[in-house]
């Protein structure tokens, strides 16, 4: 929670309290290692899988509220639904389906009048829906089975691709095997916050010249350039992905792609009518590096790139 980057208010809340901070590290660690053995006990099953899912809820929210990591904890909680007791579901069908039908009447009613356009639409594109769905034969058939035995492939690969992490040299994938993954991009692996927390936080300050010389920060809409620590770093991201982007631009393997990303932001903001045209942009890095024990640190500044029109 030292990162700034992702830093949600309520991680601005617990970060002081460095304590609560251990104590609720080692409840994670035991909780992640244990709890999925609830799901084995024999007795008492919808006990034991409500408190699992309950768990697990209550513990993605929190990630939610404190950390800015993207669609993570909505992918983890729509995974965990799936395993709701039978007679949780019945209850949910008997309460909330009726509800959800009233619901979906009232707006079908409210979209009667569109539905002529909608059927319209449809026929404009091509769009037919099948009465009756069979089964693909022939060639067909066989270029379905071709599709679903490379996805089960590609799902094995990247399965093995990620032995590494967990399991001896002897098993784990070997370098002359890894083409196929760079090729398709299916080099994936589980890195979150591991094997070290990454500790060169800090936040950009896009420093645009005009041709007045005049000193704008494209990252705050055009403000007058300020070294002043934002309130809220994670606010200057758009959404996690330009967030992400923006942690591997840092990186020197990836100082290939700055000026692609520096000219980018140039014709994006020349785009905009009304916008002061700019001889210079300057993409500053304040660096903030993370110390032990909540060590002050002064931001060191940084010019990733620069780039002229």
């Amino acid at each position: 929670m030292s990162l700034d980057q992702v830093l949600m208010p309520g991680g601005r809340l617990l970060y002081p309290h460095p304590d609560l901070m251990r104590w609720l590290t080692f409840a994670t660690y035991y909780m992640e290692m244990l709890l999925p053995f609830v799901l084995f006990i024999p007795f008492r099953v919808t006990f034991w899988r409500l408190l699992f899912v309950i768990v697990m809820l209550g513990f993605h929210l929190g990630i939610s509220l404190t950390l800015f990591v993207g669609l993570f904890f909505i992918i983890n909680i729509a995974s965990i639904m799936g395993l709701l007791p039978p007679t949780t579901m019945a209850w949910l069908e008997r309460h909330i389906v009726p509800r959800a039908q009233r619901l979906g009447s009232q707006v079908e009613g409210r979209l009667q009048p569109w539905r002529p356009r909608l059927t319209a639409w449809q026929q404009a594109v091509g769009l037919r829906v099948e009465a009756s769905w069979k089964p693909p034969t022939g060639i067909q058939g066989l270029l379905r089975s071709m599709r679903d035995g490379l996805v089960v492939g590609l799902l094995a690969y990247v399965c093995w691709w990620n032995l590494d992490t967990i399991a001896e040299p002897r098993w784990t994938m070997r370098e002359p095997l890894r083409w196929l993954g760079h090729l398709v991009r299916i080099d994936q692996h589980w890195g979150m916050f591991a094997p070290s927390v990454f500790k060169d936080d800090g936040w950009y300050i896009l420093d645009g010249t005009t041709t007045s010389g005049q000193h704008l920060d494209l990252n705050r809409d055009g403000a007058v350039v300020t070294y002043e620590k934002p309130a809220s770093v994670v606010s200057l991201f758009k959404n996690d992905r330009w967030r992400k982007y923006s942690e591997n631009y840092l990186f020197v393997d990836n100082a290939y792609m700055r000026p692609y990303y520096c000219n980018y932001l140039l014709r994006i903001w020349h785009e905009t009518p009304g916008h002061a045209p700019l001889r210079q942009l300057d993409v500053i890095y304040m660096k903030e590096v993370s110390r032990p024990n909540y060590q002050p640190v002064q931001p060191v500044r940084e010019v990733l790139c620069s780039c002229a029109p």
